[in-house]
């Protein structure tokens, strides 16, 4: 069984699969799959801020001095604003090409915008320096969880070589233990690929409008 998982054909063969199952449109199927697929969800975004958590707090211990700390955020810095100008720019142009039809925004009333943008300062200050450690990782706040890390790196990175060594080798063993959990996720990804794949093809036999979803993830994603 695990052999197959890690075989090249494994994806290939799941999607036709689901390709399959999906188009016989068998009930219990069909709720297998969702459930498949929920799951896989879940753990995925169970796993995920801890392995960006860790991955930067055991990077950040092991740097050894500020020299590095600066010359590798300078570097973090410029990519980042790059690849959002860039993904910015390229996400406005398809709007401006596809220009979507902003439903029922008449519809709205003026004071729930004006309190909409009034809570966007504080909104963003939650996001960036939340008020409780756990909060983050409840909320599923990226920025949050990434403003922790960043702060309890510095605070090792400030310690005597001795502790800053012993706080690198806990964190990275930490790290070690998610990807290996990772790791044993994507062994099951085939799984996860026929429930993804099984729950399209239902969703599209029902009636689900692919030309404007493409449209519509074009613009998001880009």
């Amino acid at each position: 069984m695990i052999n197959y998982m890690k075989s090249p054909l494994a994806i290939p063969i799941a999607v036709s699969a689901g390709i399959v199952y999906g188009l016989l449109d068998i009930a219990y199927l069909n709720i297998f799959a969702k459930t498949i697929a929920d799951i896989f969800m879940r753990v995925l975004k169970l796993l995920s801020l801890p392995v960006i958590s860790f991955a930067l707090l055991s990077t950040l211990s092991g740097l050894g001095n500020w020299q590095t700390l600066q010359r590798i955020g300078l570097r973090i810095v410029r990519y980042t604003l790059l690849t959002t100008i860039v993904s910015a720019s390229f996400a406005a142009a398809l709007f401006a090409i596809f220009r979507p039809k902003l439903q029922n925004m008449t519809q709205i009333p003026d004071n729930t915008l004006s309190a909409a943008s009034g809570s966007y300062t504080e909104q963003l200050l939650n996001s960036f320096i939340p008020s409780n450690i756990m909060q983050p990782f409840v909320e599923h706040n990226v920025i949050g969880v990434l403003m922790i890390a960043i702060f309890f790196g510095l605070g090792i990175l400030s310690l005597p070589e001795k502790k800053r060594m012993a706080a690198h080798e806990f964190l990275d063993s930490i790290f070690s233990v998610v990807m290996n959990l990772i790791k044993s996720v994507v062994l099951v990804m085939p799984i996860a690929v026929f429930a993804f794949i099984t729950e399209f093809v239902h969703d599209m036999q029902a009636g689900l409008d692919l030309s404007k979803l493409a449209i519509y993830l074009g613009i998001v994603v880009g």
